[in-house]
């Protein structure tokens, strides 16, 4: 089964623009990599940000994690395959995630003590 496929340049146009790129790196696709290209406000000489855009904003959710509860969220993420080595499959993310596992980072070593 082939997939349709819409080729499209994201540079064109006049407003704000999100895709996910054909040609894609292990991160990107490990990832599921979206990509966006944001509009251009000539006066101000600026790109404008999704929070400031009327027709994204409405989708858009901020959640804060309060500090003492953050290495829990860290740990449930961790059991659900969610980590340093499944976001960044390469030779960092695997150094990275292996330090996570066998040492205690700052805020794991308060909830601890």
């Amino acid at each position: 089964m082939t997939k349709n496929v819409i080729k499209l340049n994201p540079y064109e146009g006049e407003r704000t623009k999100i895709f996910q790129p054909e040609l894609s790196s292990v991160r990107i696709q490990s990832q599921n990599g979206w990509f966006t290209v944001h509009k251009y406000i000539n006066e101000s000489k600026k790109f404008l940000p999704f929070q400031k855009n009327s027709r994204y904003k409405r989708y858009l959710q901020k959640i804060i994690v309060p500090a003492e509860h953050f290495y829990k969220l860290r740990f449930q993420l961790d059991r659900m395959g969610v980590n340093r080595l499944s976001l960044f499959p390469d030779l960092d993310g695997a150094a990275d995630y292996s330090e996570w596992l066998n040492s205690f980072l700052e805020d794991e070593q308060k909830s601890v003590i």
